[in-house]
């Protein structure tokens, strides 16, 4: 589900018909989706049921906030001579401000879902 939402926003940002690049930000998607699915499968789920949600959120937001700012920076390496050094510092920042917004949505949505389906 995460896979296609992002992927529709992706789309929505991009030229119609979108260039030829994308399809390495679609690689990048399905990677980080594989690595979520393990997350929330092997860590995430197990801690719901334990409740013990309030330390879940941080770790969780913890998490995105690593995820966000290690695609930030491996995706700004090859553009750092192009673009310089501030824009590349707001492309950092704004990455891991994002993937803690996704951590926090991906929260509450993983747990309003568990307690619809208990």
């Amino acid at each position: 589900m995460f896979l296609i939402g992002w992927l529709i926003v992706f789309l929505l940002g991009a030229d119609f018909p979108p260039p030829i690049g994308f399809i390495w930000l679609v690689l990048l998607i399905i990677v980080l989706d594989i690595i979520q699915s393990f997350y929330l499968k092997n860590y995430f789920l197990m801690h719901i049921e334990n409740n013990k949600n309030t330390k879940l959120f941080f770790m969780n937001a913890l998490y995105y906030l690593a995820g966000g700012l290690i695609i930030a920076i491996l995706t700004s390496i090859s553009n750092f001579q192009s673009v310089g050094l501030l824009n590349t510092l707001i492309w950092i920042i704004v990455l891991t401000l994002v993937g803690v917004l996704y951590g926090i949505i991906f929260w509450v949505f993983n747990i309003l879902l568990f307690r619809l389906i208990k």
